[in-house]
Order: structure tokens, then sequence, then C-alpha cells
């Protein structure tokens, strides 16, 4: 239904109806022949004889005549008034009707209004939301093969929680570079023991050179003196040829547990525990003695990206470079 349509018409356009036309013309028929009838019954009066009994039929058409004019001269008169009351009653209601109408078009109008801004909101937030979650996926999906190309098997925010035992047990060749290692030897020197009791795994620790030129900045950064990380050095050395004497004094079958104690004089930017397909390094900080730092584990991918081949190929030229410091005491 048009409302606006409806709005647009005149309240007296409500009113053009030929059937109504049709009634109107034959009510003013009625009237006109009540009104001719009337005059003519009233002229048939006057030219009757005026001897015998035509003056009583003269005086009886004559009173019908006026009864006729009168009836449609008031029947007329009742129309037209009736009529104008009934249009303005009905203009009245038809003008309120279309008040109310116009009313609640203007606010039907309103609430679309509003309901098409909110859906347009809710359009671009959806829109917005599928947008930033694709990226997100397109994101992780680039990350996940960035990991899968590198190798990248497992991240800790803190290397202190990791345990070291199931990775020191199936390695059968394993390279540690530690800086000065006392912390991590003297919590995994047990496992370490049970290493050292199988003749075909093979072990070496590459700890700072007490000659190193780095020693000096070393001791600054974990806030020791230059004497003090130099014994820290030793302890740990101590600590690993202690073990190794003592599993080749308790076990007549190992003759020479095959443990390296190398030295490096070269920068030591985090640590390295190289096995035979895995690599685990844990990150140190610029500055400042920081107890946590993390961890991030590789594995060996046959790629050309592969983390564990890189750390293998550079732990293999530090190795080369390296000299043996089992001597070393402090």
């Amino acid at each position: 239904m048009d409302v606006r349509g409806i709005m647009q018409q005149s309240p007296n356009d409500s009113f053009d109806d030929p059937d109504k036309d049709i009634f109107q013309l034959k009510y003013v028929v009625i009237v006109l022949v009540l009104f001719a009838s009337g005059l003519f019954i009233l002229f048939i009066s006057l030219i009757l004889p005026k001897d015998g009994l035509w003056p009583l039929w003269s005086l009886f058409l004559n009173n019908v005549g006026a009864a006729l004019i009168v009836s449609g001269v008031l029947s007329g008169a009742s129309d037209l008034f009736l009529r104008k009351g009934f249009l303005k009653m009905n203009q009245k209601s038809t003008t309120k009707v279309l008040d109310e109408v116009k009313g609640t078009t203007l606010y039907l109008d309103k609430s679309t209004d509003l309901i098409t801004s909110n859906l347009d909101e809710s359009t671009n937030l959806i829109t917005s939301n599928l947008d930033e979650t694709k990226r997100s996926i397109l994101s992780q999906i680039a990350f996940v093969k960035q990991e899968k190309d590198i190798g990248l098997v497992e991240i800790l925010p803190d290397a202190v929680g990791y345990k070291y035992d199931n990775f020191l047990r199936e390695q059968k060749e394993l390279i540690i570079v530690l800086s000065d290692g006392r912390t991590w030897t003297s919590i995994y020197i047990p496992f370490l023991k049970e290493r050292f009791k199988d003749k075909t795994k093979k072990t070496t620790i590459i700890l700072l050179h007490p000659d190193s030129t780095e020693i000096e900045a070393w001791a600054h950064k974990t806030e020791y003196t230059v004497v003090g990380l130099k014994s820290k050095i030793s302890q740990t050395i101590r600590a690993l040829v202690d073990t190794k004497k003592e599993v080749e004094g308790q076990n007549v079958d190992i003759e020479n547990v095959n443990l390296e104690i190398l030295g490096h004089k070269s920068l030591n930017p985090y640590s390295v525990y190289l096995g035979d397909d895995q690599a685990i390094i844990t990150l140190y900080f610029h500055a400042g003695n920081v107890r946590k730092f993390p961890l991030f584990k590789f594995h060996d991918t046959n790629d050309e990206q592969c983390m564990f081949r890189s750390l293998k190929e550079s732990i293999g030229k530090l190795k080369k470079e390296a000299e043996n410091i089992d001597y070393f005491k402090i």
C-alpha cells in the first residue's frame, strides 16, 4: 500500500466516486420533478373553471402543487445542509487519519534510516573483522611455513624450566657451548655421568677460554670480577674431569670416557646444545645479569633455511678453533 500516495491526496478526493455522482444526479432529478410537478399542478388549478365543483378541485390541486413545491424545496435544502455537515465531518476525520498516517510514515522513515545506519555499521564491522581475521590467518599460515622451513619445534619464554635429561640421553654425539657453565653443569652433572658410562656416546663441552679477551666483557655483564669468572670456569672443568675419572674408575670396561673440554676465544651470543638432528639455543641479554631468557629448539628439516644445519656448521668451525682446557685450574 502506497502510504505517501494517500497522503498526497486532498481530503475531498476521497469522495470522487462515480456511484456517488449518479446518486446525487438522481436526487436532483427527483427534487426538480417534485418542484416542476407542483408548479404544473398549480398552473392547472389556476385555469380550471370557476363554476360548479371546479373551485374545490382548484383548491385541492393548489394545495397539492404547493405541497410538492415545498417538498422539493425542503428536500433540496435538507440534502444541501446535511451533505455539507457530512463533508465537513468526513473531511475532519480524513484529515486526522492522514495526519496519523503521516506521523506513522515519518516514524517509519526514521526507523528505516536508523536500521539502515545500524546495518551499515554492522556490515562494516563484520567486514573489518573478517579482513582482520583473514590477515591473521594468512600471517599464521606464513609463520607456520617459516617455522617448518627453519625447523623450529618449540619455544619457551624461560629456559630455566626446560629439562635437558632426555636430550642428554638420546643424542649420540653432543656438543654443548656455554659461557662459564658452572650453574648448568652443577644441575645436570648426574645426567652427564650416566651419559659418560655409554661408550658409544661422544660429548664435547666448549667454554669461554680463560685467556680470551671476551672474559673481561663477560665478567662485567655478569657482575663478576675477571678472577671470579675464571674461577667459575675452573670449577666447571674440575666437576667434569672428576666425574670423568669417577666413571672410568668405577667401570673396568671404560678405559677412557669420550669427553672433550675445549675453550674458545670468540664472542658467546648464546648457549648451544647441538645433538644428532636437534639443537637447542638459549639467548643472552646484552646487559645485566638477567635470570630469565628464552629457549628455542630446532630439528633437521633438510632445507636450505634449516637452523639446525646453520648451527651445526657454525659450531663445527668454533670447535676447530677451540683449544683443550681440561688442564685449567685456579
